[in-house]
């Protein structure tokens, strides 16, 4: 012991000792009263947020339209659940790719021509009918169709839990889309227009949802309604105001901002075993190797560790709202315009382990949400020459030249040439509508009726 004693009291260990154990305090004190202050906005963001989307339950009119769901082998749930929505365990296993490519043909074709169903697709809506009636009748009859909301996983970073299976939503909206083409193919307008309805009161209730597998999904769902509707012909004036009512941006951006949250808070649940072994690197909150589960070294570390981990999620965090500011960025400029936006990259700080993983693509989500509105002004379009020939009993012989409100220096134009029906169509056209419609991601920006 006085041996001991003596080697730390020798000047050579005593003064670099107390000069570690002196920075080792600053670095453990300073660096978390450091991060508490960053952390302030990221905190209040987190609780208006929290505050916004909580206490939100499921009405008896969703609990009732989940039940009615399952008889078609869909989860129509909008919390977490262990169901991934697999179209394999559900009666669309054998019927959904010729759905997709039914609907997806008749939305692509620019006229107000409808092809019936094929063989598959028919028997199917035969089959399931009774259902999508009980579905229009339930939601005719209710209280507004209200889905549970639930983002504390979310905001507490929980990798583990699932999304919710919103994509069971967009299999139902393709249904009643090929179900309303049927009808209206066979001449029934009433019941198409009814089953219209039904598309869009579940629609409409989730547009709201702040998640961003949700957002994406509404998405296309507005996409699906917007283009079933230029296939009817008797669609009442209301409906031109109400698919234009809602704005994507609003609520795409505060799900990008509920992103960040989930990016911060997934990156404060690392644990150490992961930042030490870049290769193995990943969202897990499980040791990346088991070697280092018992390592001392990493026990003693563990603690001096804590404000690197918080310090790395706030840089995080700030990767992703840069991001989500370039997107803010993107609506000052003319989504028609020959070059569209392209977003830089947002670099980590150099000490930021996570690399790339602090730093998701978010692909232009607010230009093609702007490309979704320029879809929707022209369905509206189309609805108001369509209620036009419904009051006059007859095509307009012309209509002035409408602005786009969407693509500023673009005009709807009108024709109706002799012994044919009419045509409208956007001039001059964006650069890239041609690669949207191969890609499958728009409408068409031209029509006849």
């Amino acid at each position: 012991m006085t041996r001991l004693l003596r080697f730390i009291s020798h000047p050579l260990v005593k003064w670099p000792g107390l000069s570690l154990v002196g920075l080792l305090a600053v670095w453990m004190i300073g660096g978390n009263v450091a991060a508490t202050l960053a952390e302030r906005p990221i905190t209040r963001e987190r609780d208006a947020l929290a505050a916004q989307f909580s206490g939100t339950s499921s009405s008896t009119s969703a609990r009732e339209l989940a039940r009615l769901g399952k008889s078609l082998g869909l989860t129509l749930s909008t919390t977490p659940s262990s169901h991934s929505g697999a179209i394999a365990d559900s009666p669309f296993s054998d019927i959904y790719d010729q759905l997709v490519a039914y609907v997806d043909a008749e939305l692509l074709t620019p006229s107000a021509t409808i092809s019936p169903p094929p063989p598959k697709i028919r028997q199917f809506l035969d089959q399931h009918q009774q259902t999508l009636l009980a579905m229009q009748q339930l939601l005719a009859t209710s209280e507004p169709l209200v889905f549970e909301v639930d983002i504390t996983g979310v905001l507490a970073g929980d990798v583990s839990e699932p999304l919710p299976p919103y994509l069971d939503f967009v299999k139902l909206q393709r249904l009643l889309s090929a179900d309303i083409l049927a009808k209206q193919a066979q001449g029934d307008s009433a019941a198409a227009l009814a089953m219209a309805e039904t598309a869009w009161k579940i629609h409409a209730s989730q547009q709201n949802h702040p998640l961003l597998i949700a957002q994406l999904v509404s998405q296309l769902n507005q996409r699906l309604i917007v283009g079933t509707l230029r296939k009817l012909p008797q669609v009442p004036p209301q409906w031109q105001t109400r698919l234009g009512a809602h704005s994507y941006e609003d609520t795409l951006l505060t799900a990008l901002s509920l992103e960040s949250l989930f990016i911060y808070a997934a990156t404060r649940r690392l644990p150490l075993e992961n930042m030490f072994d870049i290769s193995k690197l990943t969202w897990d909150e499980t040791p990346a190797t088991a070697e280092y589960q018992d390592n001392l070294f990493l026990k003693l570390l563990s603690p001096l560790s804590g404000p690197y981990m918080r310090w790395l999620a706030i840089d995080s965090y700030r990767v992703s709202r840069e991001q989500l500011q370039q997107q803010l960025d993107v609506l000052d400029e003319p989504v028609c315009a020959e070059n569209t936006p392209v977003l830089k990259p947002v670099t980590p700080a150099f000490w930021n382990v996570l690399g790339d993983l602090a730093s998701p693509s978010y692909e232009n989500l607010i230009l093609r949400t702007q490309q979704l509105k320029l879809d929707t002004e022209f369905s509206q379009r189309i609805l108001a020459v369509q209620d036009e020939f419904q009051r006059n009993n007859r095509w307009p012989p012309k209509l002035p030249r409408q602005p786009s409100t969407v693509c500023p220096g673009s005009y709807w134009d009108y024709a109706l040439s002799n012994g044919e029906t009419p045509t409208l169509e956007l001039a001059p056209q964006p650069p890239w509508q041609p690669q949207r419609l191969a890609e499958d991601r728009g409408l068409p920006l031209t029509f006849r009726f």
